[in-house]
């Protein structure tokens, strides 16, 4: 018996909107996704730089890629790297505000 899980559920209530225009020209494509906007320590903290992330369904957002551009709660970003996390049903990809 296969168990399919609703993912929605854990985008719903702390999600915000992203908006992505894929680079080749298809279809725009909308989405809950948790945004992560922690600061981090740099040079030995001498410094702080905040590392922007998205997670979202997998389902959602497909063929996002670096480089590509994308709106997170109305603030534009680029891509900067796209990865699984675990079985890859959930995405993660880091972000740099443009």
């Amino acid at each position: 018996m296969t168990f399919e899980e609703d993912r929605s559920v854990f985008f719903s209530d702390f999600a915000v909107v992203a908006v992505w225009t894929p680079a080749n020209g298809s279809v725009e494509q909308t989405a809950n996704v948790i945004l992560d906007a922690p600061d981090q320590a740099l040079f030995d903290n001498s410094g702080r730089s905040t590392e922007y992330a998205i997670t979202y369904d997998y389902v959602n957002l497909s063929g996002l890629a670096p480089g590509e551009s994308i709106t997170v709660d109305g603030v534009s970003f680029r891509v900067r790297d796209v990865f699984h996390i675990q079985d890859g049903k959930v995405m993660k990809a880091l972000l740099a505000r443009y």
